[in-house]
């Protein structure tokens, strides 16, 4: 399971799309594994970029 999750981890750090936060960071803390995706957006806090965009 671990190897897989370092695999898709490994593969979506490859990405570049405006549409798609890119994987920053991989790894794991005391046996737990993570993926870190956050990046700067220069229009703000996402959660206001996604409330703008709501009929």
């Amino acid at each position: 399971m671990l190897r897989r999750f370092r695999r898709e981890a490994e593969i979506a750090s490859r990405l570049d799309h405006p549409g798609i936060c890119g994987v920053l960071e991989a790894g794991e803390i005391e046996g737990v594994p993570y993926i870190m995706i956050f990046e700067y957006d220069p229009r703000g806090n996402l959660d206001l970029v996604i409330d703008a965009r709501r009929p």
